[in-house]
């Protein structure tokens, strides 16, 4: 992955969790939203953006219980599982 493009989704994740929407589905359509663009563009780099956010929010000190990671994980080894948002 380009690191210009991992940070900028790490950003844009950010924000979103940031400003209170943890779930990854809810993650999801934030950004579909914000980059005017459907899941199937960016799906397959959304599950690594939200877990290096995770991450970065976990070694920084800050609350991560509400972020449901499992999603993220199952979404990284099956991109299927967020087919459901595609009606978006």
């Amino acid at each position: 992955m380009d690191l210009e493009l991992l940070e900028l989704g790490m950003l844009a994740v950010g924000y979103h969790v940031e400003t209170g929407v943890r779930s990854f589905a809810e993650v999801a359509e934030a950004l579909m939203v914000d980059l005017e663009t459907p899941l199937a563009e960016f799906e397959h780099y959304l599950p690594t953006w939200y877990m290096g956010v995770q991450a970065a929010r976990l070694a920084a000190g800050h609350d991560t219980s509400e972020m449901d990671i499992r999603h993220a994980e199952e979404a990284f080894r099956a991109p299927a599982e967020l087919h459901h948002l595609r009606q978006f």
